[in-house]
């Protein structure tokens, strides 16, 4: 049996350069500043800087599909078929990146994939800026993207516990989300006004292919060895296997995935509907739907600093749970919002729920993802985080349920729905393993320890 890791090393070959950190001086470190300190790490500095970068085309992509998607057919189906997209490549492909992960140099596969999506938006920007895009562009393009996502993130996620050490992978699991979420208050809004100035959604997908080129650059500095380990001499198939049977065997594992389907799968859904909501609830465009995204950052960011200081002393299982009936109600109460009688209220209320689904979306990613990398044995994480894509999967269903709804009745009406939706899974979970409500990474003394191959 393999040993465990030591901090900071990578299970697939000698560790990677990071600097070395006095535990006592770590744990003397000011609480404001705990969120901070996976940004010792060298390879973990130059990671995050390229996961900002990625979430960063991430939104811009986001902002511009849908104003363009909407200008081009006024339909929230359509909005929600190219949802469907992403679902169905990771559906084909979801697993299977996190078998690469397990089996294949990290590294290599980052700038492959990161090359990919680079030539996905370039290729949409000039279509877009030429004036000779078409809706099936923007579908193909989402499918294309998606492929890319479906490698990217299971193999960037698994590479978090070899360069830092176990109890600072929830705060770089946090930091990660930060930055997810701090770009949402940037790049949708500069995204947002440079759409309605020049009235070409083209320049998002330009804003996209930038953010990528240095994403790239980030990508080529790190330098640890992060080959496969003895895990590329199974067959390709039973490896994939293993990771299955290894989530259905943990009953509370596989609770932990499927509670994600609720605030990660069908609130999260909220992203594909929201320009419908803006356009017929708020009597906005653009630029509105840009600010909803920033306040949703700022949400973000207040979560994930809470998660990151350990304000919330709660055990990690009962963060999740709360988080969960949070996020939805926060959605429900978003599309009640569309009942009040003056436009400058409903406004304010939207903010107001969107800083509360940032902030309950963040906390439960961050503490679901860490949860399940510390409590996987060392070399499965590739394949047990491969296995969470199937959350772009069921996202997708719920935002056709949305956008179906949305067509039907009105874009408020569907984001309560896909909230109630969401408040029904985490209940019905947390009712079916009870257990889960007593997750704490930090008490759990599995993680590190490699699962034996199967024969």
């Amino acid at each position: 049996m393999r040993q465990p890791p030591r901090p900071g090393a990578t299970t697939d070959g000698p560790a990677p350069r990071t600097p070395n950190v006095d535990d006592a001086g770590a744990g003397s470190t000011h609480r404001l500043l705990r969120p901070f300190r996976p940004l010792a790490f060298r390879e973990y500095r130059f990671m995050w800087l390229g996961q900002s970068c990625q979430a960063g085309s991430m939104w811009a992509e986001r902002v511009a599909r849908s104003v363009l998607i909407y200008q081009l057919t006024g339909s929230a189906v359509q909005l929600a078929g190219a949802e469907a997209m992403r679902g169905f490549a990771m559906l084909l492909l979801g697993a299977w990146g996190g078998v690469l992960a397990d089996r294949l140099d990290k590294r290599a596969l980052l700038m492959m994939v990161q090359f990919w999506a680079f030539a996905v938006y370039s290729t949409i920007a000039v279509l877009a800026l030429t004036g000779h895009l078409q809706v099936w562009h923007l579908y193909a393009s989402t499918f294309g993207l998606s492929l890319g996502q479906a490698v990217n993130q299971p193999v960037r996620t698994s590479m978090i516990p070899t360069i830092v050490p176990r109890d600072l992978v929830l705060g770089a699991l946090t930091l990660n989300a930060m930055a997810v979420n701090a770009s949402r208050m940037v790049t949708p809004v500069a995204t947002g006004l440079l759409i309605a100035v020049t009235r070409n959604g083209g320049w998002g997908y330009a804003i996209g292919s930038v953010l990528y080129f240095l994403m790239m650059l980030f990508t080529m500095q790190l330098r640890g060895n992060y080959r496969a380990g003895d895990e590329k001499t199974l067959p390709f198939l039973k490896s994939l296997a293993e990771g299955i049977r290894y989530v259905g065997r943990e009953r509370v594992v596989l609770a932990q995935m499927v509670i994600a389907y609720g605030p990660l799968s069908f609130a999260f859904a909220y992203q594909a509907i929201l320009i419908v909501y803006v356009h017929e609830t708020l009597g906005g465009g653009a630029g509105m739907l840009s600010l909803l995204f920033f306040f949703t950052g700022f949400g973000a960011l207040f979560g994930g600093f809470n998660i990151g200081t350990g304000t919330l002393t709660l055990r990690q299982g009962r963060i999740l749970f709360i988080a969960g009936v949070v996020d939805g109600a926060a959605l429900m109460l978003l599309g009640a919002a569309g009942w009040l009688p003056a436009a400058w209220l409903a406004f304010a209320v939207a903010a107001l729920c969107m800083i509360g689904v940032g902030a309950t979306q963040v906390s439960f990613m961050s503490t679901n993802n860490s949860l399940l990398l510390v409590n996987t044995p060392s070399n499965l994480r590739g394949r047990v985080m491969g296995l969470t894509v199937f959350r772009q999967v069921v996202m997708a269903g719920a935002a056709f349920l949305g956008g179906i709804v949305a067509e039907l009745t009105n874009g408020a009406t569907a984001l309560a729905t896909l909230g109630a939706c969401c408040i029904a899974i985490v209940v019905g979970v947390t009712l079916w393993q009870p257990r889960i409500l007593q997750l704490d990474g930090s008490r759990d003394t599995r993680a590190g320890r490699a699962s034996p191959p199967v024969a």
